[in-house]
């Protein structure tokens, strides 16, 4: 979460560094449009119920239903999203929950704040409300805490941890009702790789990937002393591995108990003495197996019983749920390839799924629904999304805008992977590219006739989806269909000529090692003899960047050999004849993730530390003829860094995007003119990933942004924004400051 980034305008470095916001800035504003919500679909890793029948939902998320809601929210018995509980945490995820009688919420995952509070990955939280923090429960670190387990005396953790509260644990620790580390209680599992915890009267459930605790063997499951951590000594069920495997595997990935009844899943073969196939019923008392008739059950990922005693079991492949009684006998409750389920809930006559679904019954592009207990749809589904990731941004000729990702939707309609962008920031409804979910869209390129080339991964119908020429609607041209057969991350265009690089062995019926050259005629003719090969110790290599230029193709890439010559990820290849490479060779030595012409020089960005013999840290500009080498141009001095975009201006601003190694807990883009941080110009970029991906400058002097983030400046924006290149004065962010939660 100390991600750093690098942007630069008019001969001015911007750098975007991640953390919080500061309380002033000068104000470089935001352009009311575009202001579009690009997401893609959220994943929902954990739910906890309540007394009252809600849920506690967390995830990876930005929004439910529309409404914003940061990797927390919670769902009323009613069926309806809270609108006062909105905790927000600022991180990644939300990864573990609990609910103790009190119904408070325990929450896990990788933030630094919840609720306004510093409370670094693990917080309490009122359960009603707004979800405050409770003020006098804080573990000064929680990293790695994947499980909870909530009692009235304490909250137990688990994961993959070595340490505490400043204190060491492996993976287990018993943190008391104040907040405290309870110091006494320290059991030492011999690997910190917890899996399940469950809680059953005065004693704690434990398993994971460890053989050992506190030098007793247990293979991955024990149980011990809620009070003081001892291991007990008379129960071990010391289950044993799926000998079909190679290399064998065991494992409990699941614990569910409730009066004494003790139910385990994971991947085995015998347990308890006997023969049982992942799911087993336990005693109590030493650990044996019990008669318990189910069969046919895979490999279990989670389990959970209702208040009834049904037992509802989650299998492996994600998707098989099955309803189980004390006996074992039960039906499949729901089975559906298109969803992956990640976690649930049940309450006797209902259950509520979530995971990442691509389809639920009667509701597309939901990852958290409700069945009935027959495993019936039973009409509640939420849509939970997550920030899109904007990899490219093209600004067309009539002031209107390309933007292509990874993303599914765009102000609620379905837009997979690449959507049109009028020139008043609207969504283009009659543009849609018609693709497959898992569309991917990497470059865009517009011809002299306003045509529009588009690549990266995409399928439509038969047609091969890897590039394609676009019409108004976002229907590819039938007759220019050159069918790479695998992924284009770049285009360049010179004329009738159109230059593809990517990590594809052939284009038709020719063999291509990462780069070919097309003609933008009917049938997208593949030029016989142009044919640089990027090759990659010996096998073949691929291409990403291109930059066409007066006769030459600057090309970067995974490769060492190229048009015949010993070149190391960085090329200038001959735009004719069989793509020779030429003696330019900057010598660059590291990976070259980005390039854009700048006047009579080649601006390079990525993750290097010199070109040629010249300190460069990420970010250089190189002559375009001769050798290749570096200009004096060095903004950064000896400041490590590493850089992923760039973009350069008609009035010759240069703007790059990177991470660079510096003290702040700011998240935003400053501007170094001269060699120097301009003070005066910043914009604050925030928070979902502090990703920006790729960055376009317009003809009025706008700066599009794209990438994975929920705020620019003092504005909410999801993953695509304009900012303006002029500071217009000072702002107080108390004054004007939008809430992004």
């Amino acid at each position: 979460m100390r991600g750093k980034w690098i942007t630069r305008a008019r001969g001015a470095l911007l750098l975007v560094a991640a953390g919080v916001a500061r309380a002033a800035t000068a104000d470089v504003p935001v352009s009311q449009a575009p202001n579009l919500a690009i997401t893609t679909t959220g994943w929902v890793y954990a739910l906890a119920r309540q007394s009252d029948g809600s849920v506690i939902v967390g995830g990876d998320f930005i929004q439910v239903n529309g409404v914003r809601r940061r990797n927390l929210a919670r769902i009323t018995a009613a069926g309806t999203l809270d609108p006062q509980w909105n905790p927000a945490p600022d991180g990644v995820l939300v990864e573990a929950l609990a609910v103790d009688a009190q119904d408070r919420v325990y929450v896990a995952g990788v933030f630094d704040r919840i609720g306004g509070a510093v409370r670094h990955n693990l917080a309490r939280l009122d359960g009603h409300g707004s979800g405050a923090v409770d003020a006098n429960w804080q573990v000064a670190d929680a990293s790695g805490v994947t499980r909870l387990a909530a009692g009235n005396d304490a909250l137990y953790v688990g994961g993959a941890f070595e340490s505490i509260a400043g204190e060491p644990r492996n993976g287990l620790a018993r943190i008391r009702l104040d907040g405290t580390l309870d110091p006494n209680w320290a059991p030492q599992p011999d690997s910190p790789d917890i899996t399940a915890l469950a809680l059953d009267n005065d004693r704690l459930y434990v398993a994971g990937n460890f053989d050992a605790i506190d030098g007793s063997a247990r293979n991955g499951l024990a149980r011990l002393s809620r009070s003081t951590g001892l291991l007990d000594a008379g129960w071990n069920p010391a289950p044993a591995p799926d000998t079909s495997e190679d290399p064998p595997y065991q494992g409990i990935s699941a614990i569910a108990v409730r009066d004494e009844v003790v139910f385990v899943g994971g991947t085995f073969r015998r347990i308890g003495g006997a023969d049982r196939d992942n799911l087993a019923l336990l005693s109590s008392i030493d650990g044996s197996a019990q008669s318990f008739g189910a069969s046919g059950v895979g490999p279990v990922h989670r389990l959970e019983r209702d208040d009834d005693g049904a037992l509802y079991v989650l299998e492996s492949d994600l998707h098989t749920i099955r309803k189980l009684d004390e006996h074992g006998g039960g039906t499949l409750a729901f089975a559906s390839p298109q969803v992956q389920v990640e976690a649930l809930v049940a309450d006797g006559d209902r259950v509520t799924l979530g995971g990442w679904f691509d389809t639920a019954p009667g509701r597309d592009d939901v990852s958290l629904m409700r069945l009935d207990a027959g495993g019936t749809h039973a009409g509640a589904a939420w849509k939970v999304d997550r920030a899109g990731y904007v990899h490219a941004v093209q600004a067309l000729h009539d002031g209107s805008l390309m933007v292509g990702g990874n993303f599914r939707r765009v102000d609620g309609q379905a837009r997979h992977g690449a959507a049109h962008v009028l020139a008043d920031g609207q969504l283009d409804l009659s543009f849609d590219l018609e693709v497959d979910d898992g569309a991917s869209t990497h470059a865009f390129a517009e011809d002299a006739q306003g045509r529009v080339y588009v690549a990266g991964i995409w399928q439509q119908g038969g047609l091969n989806g890897y590039v394609a020429r676009l019409d108004a609607h976002g229907t590819p041209d039938p007759d220019w269909a050159p069918q790479p057969d695998g992924p284009v991350w770049g285009i360049a265009l010179d004329g009738g000529d159109v230059f593809i690089a990517g990590d594809f062995r052939r284009v038709g019926a020719g063999w291509r090692s990462g780069l070919a050259k097309l003609g933008d005629g009917e049938g997208a003719p593949l030029d016989p003899d142009w044919n640089p090969q990027a090759m990659w110790s010996g096998s073949s290599g691929y291409a990403f960047g291109l930059v066409a230029a007066a006769g030459s193709l600057y090309v970067s890439g995974q490769f060492d050999q190229i048009g015949g010559e010993s070149r190391v990820g960085l090329a200038r290849l001959q735009q004719s004849g069989v793509g020779a490479a030429m003696p330019w060779n900057p010598e660059v030595d590291g990976a070259v993730n980005a390039m854009r012409m700048h006047d009579d020089a080649l601006i390079l960005a990525g993750s290097f530390t010199h070109v040629g013999s010249q300190a460069r840290n990420g970010l250089a500009m190189v002559g375009l003829q001769g050798d290749g080498a570096p200009l004096a141009w060095n903004p950064l001095g000896a400041t490590p860094a590493r850089f992923t975009a760039v973009a350069a201006a008609d009035d010759g601003a240069v703007y790059a995007f990177g991470w660079r190694d510096i003290a702040s807990d700011a998240v935003a883009v400053l501007r170094i003119e001269g060699g120097a941080i301009d003070p005066a110009w910043r914009v604050e970029v925030g928070d979902i990933d502090h990703a920006l991906e790729t960055i376009a400058s317009a003809a009025d002097g706008r700066l599009y942004l794209g990438g994975s983030f929920d705020r620019v400046g003092d504005r909410c924006r999801l993953s695509l924004a304009a900012v303006g290149a002029e500071v217009v004065g000072d702002r107080v962010f108390a004054d004007g400051f939008e809430t992004c939660l």
